[in-house]
């Protein structure tokens, strides 16, 4: 059995979701036909069969980038397109009975969905982009009509770690290019899609 394995510590064993059927979800670039299963849209959340983890419990939803579930693949099964041999990874997968399994530690985990909380880990905040405001010239209001005009590396919080010294609501700025786009609503289903995830150390001021 699966769950029977021993883990090592401070690491959590998953179960991946299963491959959902191609539906059509609406982007910022047109229509696209997305399957959690496909190579470039992995899926980035599993849940917790088996934990020994401090911060983590069996039952939890828990999230991690969308090159973890690539690379844990590459390090099991190897790659078939390839001569070389894969490089070692942190993560692990494993199939039995035509279920996928991930093992993954816990300081690579973003956050958590226990019921109807999210928990931030690993000193990551979630975040979402602010719109530029419109600015008047001569009467006139100029909008710039680029669906993506947001300001750069300012952003409004929406969760953060308790000892971080910021709550929701706080407007930071952050370092360029330290942020995480939150995936489409197939990958992870929680947030909007203009979430992002900042670690702590990266943010850099408050406004007042």
């Amino acid at each position: 059995m699966i769950t029977q394995l021993k883990l090592k510590p401070k690491h959590v064993l998953l179960e991946m979701p299963s491959e959902t059927e191609e539906e059509v979800v609406k982007m910022r670039s047109g229509l696209y036909l997305k399957k959690l299963g496909d190579a470039r849209y992995a899926p980035t959340h599993g849940t917790v069969l088996t934990t020994t983890a401090e911060n983590v419990r069996i039952g939890d939803v828990v999230f991690f980038g969308n090159h973890v579930w690539g690379a844990a693949k590459r390090t099991a099964f190897g790659d078939p397109e390839s001569k070389d041999t894969p490089l070692p990874s942190a993560y692990f997968a494993l199939v039995e009975e035509g279920k996928y399994y991930l093992i993954i530690p816990e300081n690579r985990l973003y956050f958590i969905k226990r019921g109807e909380d999210i928990i931030v880990l690993n000193n990551h905040v979630i975040a979402e982009p602010i719109k530029r405001e419109q600015e008047i010239h001569s009467g006139l209001i100029i909008v710039d009509l680029k669906e993506d005009d947001y300001v750069p590396d300012l952003y409004r919080v929406f969760l953060a770690p308790p000892d971080s010294g910021l709550e929701r609501g706080d407007v930071v700025n952050t370092l360029i290019h330290c942020d995480i786009e939150v995936e489409n609503r197939i990958q992870n289903p929680v947030l909007p899609d203009r979430f992002f995830l900042i670690e702590s150390e990266n943010i850099v001021a408050k406004a007042i």
